[in-house]
Protein backbone atom coordinates (compact mmCIF):
# COMPACT_ATOMS: atom_id res chain seq x y z
CA UNK A 1 0.00 0.00 0.00
CA UNK A 2 0.92 3.81 -1.00
CA UNK A 3 0.31 6.23 1.49
CA UNK A 4 -0.30 9.80 -0.07
CA UNK A 5 -0.94 12.80 2.66
CA UNK A 6 -4.45 14.03 3.01
CA UNK A 7 -3.65 17.36 2.72
CA UNK A 8 -2.77 16.83 -1.06
CA UNK A 9 -6.66 15.74 -1.71
CA UNK A 10 -8.91 18.71 -2.94
CA UNK A 11 -12.05 17.91 -1.86
CA UNK A 12 -14.77 18.90 -4.53
CA UNK A 13 -17.45 21.39 -3.36
CA UNK A 14 -19.75 20.02 -6.12
CA UNK A 15 -19.00 16.19 -5.07
CA UNK A 16 -20.16 17.42 -1.36
CA UNK A 17 -23.20 19.17 -2.30
CA UNK A 18 -24.11 16.42 -4.40
CA UNK A 19 -23.93 13.51 -1.67
CA UNK A 20 -25.41 16.29 0.81
CA UNK A 21 -28.54 16.51 -1.15
CA UNK A 22 -27.31 20.47 -0.78
CA UNK A 23 -27.34 23.19 -3.33
CA UNK A 24 -26.16 25.81 -1.02
CA UNK A 25 -23.30 24.76 1.10
CA UNK A 26 -22.58 28.17 2.16
CA UNK A 27 -25.82 27.63 4.97
CA UNK A 28 -24.27 24.59 6.17
CA UNK A 29 -20.72 25.50 6.81
CA UNK A 30 -20.66 25.94 10.93
CA UNK A 31 -21.08 21.80 10.51
CA UNK A 32 -19.33 21.03 7.15
CA UNK A 33 -15.71 22.95 8.15
CA UNK A 34 -15.37 20.79 11.55
CA UNK A 35 -16.64 17.67 9.84
CA UNK A 36 -13.59 17.96 6.89
CA UNK A 37 -11.22 19.36 9.70
CA UNK A 38 -12.46 15.81 11.77
CA UNK A 39 -12.09 13.39 8.68
CA UNK A 40 -8.50 14.71 7.13
CA UNK A 41 -7.37 14.24 10.88
CA UNK A 42 -8.64 10.86 10.94
CA UNK A 43 -7.79 9.56 7.52
CA UNK A 44 -5.01 7.79 6.52
CA UNK A 45 -5.25 7.67 2.64
CA UNK A 46 -3.71 4.47 1.08
CA UNK A 47 -3.75 3.19 -2.67
CA UNK A 48 -2.34 0.23 -4.27
CA UNK A 49 -2.53 -0.88 -7.79
CA UNK A 50 -1.86 -3.84 -10.27
CA UNK A 51 -1.29 -2.95 -14.25
CA UNK A 52 -3.03 -6.00 -15.98
CA UNK A 53 -3.72 -7.16 -19.70
CA UNK A 54 -7.38 -6.50 -21.72
CA UNK A 55 -9.13 -8.63 -24.20
CA UNK A 56 -12.99 -8.14 -24.94
CA UNK A 57 -14.96 -10.92 -25.97
CA UNK A 58 -18.30 -9.37 -26.70
CA UNK A 59 -19.61 -8.42 -23.18
CA UNK A 60 -17.08 -10.40 -21.37
CA UNK A 61 -13.35 -8.38 -20.22
CA UNK A 62 -10.90 -10.44 -19.24
CA UNK A 63 -7.97 -8.63 -16.71
CA UNK A 64 -5.83 -9.85 -14.78
CA UNK A 65 -7.80 -11.47 -12.01
CA UNK A 66 -10.23 -12.95 -14.00
CA UNK A 67 -12.97 -12.93 -17.05
CA UNK A 68 -15.79 -10.38 -15.62
CA UNK A 69 -19.39 -10.41 -17.86
CA UNK A 70 -19.87 -6.61 -18.05
CA UNK A 71 -20.80 -4.79 -21.14
CA UNK A 72 -20.43 -1.69 -19.46
CA UNK A 73 -17.18 -2.13 -18.70
CA UNK A 74 -16.21 -3.91 -22.17
CA UNK A 75 -17.56 -0.54 -23.75
CA UNK A 76 -15.25 1.44 -21.04
CA UNK A 77 -12.45 -0.49 -22.03
CA UNK A 78 -13.21 -0.61 -25.73
CA UNK A 79 -9.66 -0.43 -27.76
CA UNK A 80 -7.52 -1.07 -24.70
CA UNK A 81 -4.85 -3.77 -24.30
CA UNK A 82 -4.57 -2.64 -20.70
CA UNK A 83 -6.02 -1.02 -17.66
CA UNK A 84 -5.01 -0.89 -13.92
CA UNK A 85 -6.86 -2.43 -11.30
CA UNK A 86 -6.59 0.00 -8.40
CA UNK A 87 -7.86 0.35 -4.42
CA UNK A 88 -8.09 3.03 -2.11
CA UNK A 89 -8.87 3.93 1.61
CA UNK A 90 -9.49 6.36 4.08
CA UNK A 91 -8.49 3.90 6.74
CA UNK A 92 -10.20 2.52 9.51
CA UNK A 93 -10.08 5.34 11.87
CA UNK A 94 -12.48 6.88 9.68
CA UNK A 95 -14.94 4.28 10.04
CA UNK A 96 -14.27 4.70 13.72
CA UNK A 97 -14.84 8.56 13.52
CA UNK A 98 -18.52 7.91 11.70
CA UNK A 99 -19.72 5.27 14.28
CA UNK A 100 -18.85 7.98 16.99
CA UNK A 101 -20.72 10.56 15.46
CA UNK A 102 -23.57 8.04 15.02
CA UNK A 103 -23.87 7.31 18.43
CA UNK A 104 -23.57 11.49 19.55
CA UNK A 105 -25.38 13.38 16.64
CA UNK A 106 -27.35 12.01 13.76
CA UNK A 107 -26.99 15.34 12.06
CA UNK A 108 -23.03 15.31 12.41
CA UNK A 109 -23.06 11.49 11.60
CA UNK A 110 -24.76 12.23 8.27
CA UNK A 111 -22.64 15.62 7.56
CA UNK A 112 -19.21 13.44 8.63
CA UNK A 113 -20.29 10.55 6.19
CA UNK A 114 -20.65 12.79 3.01
CA UNK A 115 -17.25 14.56 3.23
CA UNK A 116 -15.85 11.64 4.08
CA UNK A 117 -17.64 10.01 0.78
CA UNK A 118 -16.57 13.25 -1.04
CA UNK A 119 -12.40 13.29 0.25
CA UNK A 120 -12.75 9.09 -1.03
CA UNK A 121 -13.62 10.54 -4.40
CA UNK A 122 -10.55 13.19 -4.50
CA UNK A 123 -8.41 10.19 -3.23
CA UNK A 124 -9.42 8.45 -6.36
CA UNK A 125 -8.94 11.27 -8.68
CA UNK A 126 -5.46 11.77 -6.91
CA UNK A 127 -4.30 8.42 -7.46
CA UNK A 128 -5.52 8.00 -11.04
CA UNK A 129 -3.86 11.11 -11.71
CA UNK A 130 -0.48 9.70 -10.46
CA UNK A 131 -0.75 6.66 -12.29
CA UNK A 132 1.98 6.07 -14.53
CA UNK A 133 0.31 5.88 -17.29
CA UNK A 134 -2.83 8.34 -18.83
CA UNK A 135 -6.14 6.45 -18.28
CA UNK A 136 -9.94 6.93 -19.30
CA UNK A 137 -12.29 7.18 -16.72
CA UNK A 138 -12.65 4.60 -13.88
CA UNK A 139 -15.20 2.14 -14.02
CA UNK A 140 -15.82 0.84 -10.00
CA UNK A 141 -17.69 -3.19 -9.43
CA UNK A 142 -21.68 -1.81 -9.07
CA UNK A 143 -21.89 0.76 -11.86
CA UNK A 144 -23.62 -0.44 -14.51
CA UNK A 145 -23.61 -4.22 -14.87
CA UNK A 146 -20.20 -5.10 -13.56
CA UNK A 147 -21.53 -6.62 -10.64
CA UNK A 148 -20.32 -6.12 -6.56
CA UNK A 149 -19.23 -9.86 -6.73
CA UNK A 150 -16.27 -8.70 -9.10
CA UNK A 151 -14.91 -6.99 -5.64
CA UNK A 152 -13.69 -10.82 -3.99
CA UNK A 153 -11.36 -11.64 -6.83
CA UNK A 154 -10.41 -7.95 -7.79
CA UNK A 155 -9.17 -7.35 -4.12
CA UNK A 156 -7.15 -11.19 -4.44
CA UNK A 157 -5.74 -9.93 -7.08
CA UNK A 158 -4.44 -6.75 -5.23
CA UNK A 159 -2.58 -8.86 -2.53
CA UNK A 160 -2.95 -7.05 1.20
CA UNK A 161 -4.66 -4.55 0.11
CA UNK A 162 -5.88 -3.74 3.58
CA UNK A 163 -9.64 -4.05 2.64
CA UNK A 164 -11.74 -6.70 3.48
CA UNK A 165 -15.30 -7.58 2.16
CA UNK A 166 -18.28 -9.08 4.14
CA UNK A 167 -20.38 -11.32 2.54
CA UNK A 168 -22.20 -9.12 0.76
CA UNK A 169 -19.39 -7.89 -1.13
CA UNK A 170 -19.28 -4.58 1.29
CA UNK A 171 -15.21 -3.16 1.85
CA UNK A 172 -14.22 -2.62 5.13
CA UNK A 173 -13.41 0.00 5.93
CA UNK A 174 -16.03 1.53 4.59
CA UNK A 175 -15.04 4.66 2.94
CA UNK A 176 -12.64 2.38 0.12
CA UNK A 177 -13.34 2.37 -3.49
CA UNK A 178 -12.06 -0.46 -6.16
CA UNK A 179 -11.74 1.03 -9.85
CA UNK A 180 -10.51 -0.09 -13.09
CA UNK A 181 -9.16 2.26 -15.76
CA UNK A 182 -8.47 1.27 -19.03
CA UNK A 183 -4.92 2.55 -20.23
CA UNK A 184 -5.10 5.00 -23.24
CA UNK A 185 -2.81 4.44 -26.35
Amino acid sequence: MISIDVNDLELNRDELAARMMCTDLDTLFNLIDPAVQEVKSNAECYYTFEKTGVKISGGSVRLGFGEVKSTALAKCLEGCDSAFIVAVTLGHPVDRLLRQKSVTSTTEQFVTDAVASALCEALCDKVQSLLPLKTRRRFSPGYGDLSLEVQFPLLNYLDNCGIVLTETGLMIPSKSVTFIAGVEK
